[in-house]
């Protein structure tokens, strides 16, 4: 029985030892079956033990066996970036506001981490348009934000709207934008430059004659750098050990191949958006002619 690279023998006791060179037979499993990527062996008891099945490639490229070394990758946080605030500037940063409507509406109270609509849950303005902001210490990247409503029909909730970006206050830049909308929801916005002050505009609401909005959250995306590079493993034919530590387990990643996906829409609206174009620098890459495998 192979198991973690090794041939395992059992004695009458049942008791395994392993021979990485000789092969022996005095253990027989008696059948093999796969079950989500693992090996499984059932013996004459039907007791199972399993093995990883493992799959490594490594590239031969100028000469020599090269591993790829991936950069870092985009990390979007999925719990919100504020913290529960219990005043305009505890624990951290500092939140703002065009107004409030007096004691238990101050504008915190969108950022306390409750999403009830009892009196202290919620911020509230007696204007039909207005605008909150937080300010955090330092500088991050908000790529998403949620807006918890009044209620999902309320007269009061947020109906045209910006959500807007600055590092000093007096330049934003608007980073989405929003009209005819009834509900609050969670939104995404197309950015990657970190800013310090993150402010939700908010021109008119649904037709009452006060604005609320009961939670404000925040996400925030830890860009990557992306920088991927080729390094040496070996220049004579790699080992097995070579292979299990060093080889790629993830093949598409060198998938370069343009592909088109039609995408059929439910609705003929659309919608806001931004359009972003760069150029490849295609002498940073190396064309893969063929790929040897052999077995080991």
């Amino acid at each position: 029985m192979k198991k973690f690279g090794f041939e395992y023998v059992s004695d009458l006791d049942r008791q395994l030892s392993y021979d990485d060179q000789t092969f022996h037979n005095d253990y027989k499993p008696l059948q093999h079956f796969f079950i989500g990527g693992f090996e499984y062996v059932s013996d004459k008891d039907n007791q199972l033990s399993y093995e990883p099945v493992l799959t490594k490639t490594i590239i031969f490229h100028d000469g020599a066996y090269k591993k790829l070394v991936m950069g870092s990758r985009d990390i979007l946080q999925q719990t919100n970036a504020v913290p529960i605030m219990t005043s305009n500037t505890s624990p951290t940063g500092r939140v703002s506001a065009s107004s409030n409507d007096g004691a238990n509406f101050e504008e915190f109270r969108a950022f306390n981490g409750l999403k009830g609509i009892n009196v202290g849950d919620y911020w509230r303005t007696p204007t039909t348009s207005g605008w909150i902001m937080y300010e955090f210490a330092v500088p991050k990247c908000i790529y998403k934000y949620n807006i918890t409503p009044y209620s999902t029909t309320s007269t009061m909730n947020p109906r045209d709207w910006t959500f807007e970006g600055s590092n000093d206050g007096i330049n934003w830049s608007i980073l989405d934008e929003r009209s005819s909308m009834t509900d609050g929801g969670e939104f995404l916005c197309p950015n990657r430059q970190a800013f310090n002050m993150y402010k939700l505009n908010v021109a008119s609401n649904n037709g009452a004659s006060a604005l609320t909005i009961v939670e404000l959250e925040l996400f925030e995306l830890i860009p990557g750098n992306y920088d991927d590079s080729w390094e040496q493993v070996s220049t004579a034919i790699p080992t097995k050990e070579n292979f299990v530590k060093d080889g790629i387990s993830n093949m598409h990643v060198l998938n370069r191949s343009e592909a088109t996906h039609d995408i059929s829409m439910s609705s003929q609206q659309l919608s806001t958006g931004k359009l972003y174009r760069t150029k490849v620098d295609c002498s940073t890459f190396f064309e893969i002619n063929a790929l040897h495998v052999k077995k080991i």
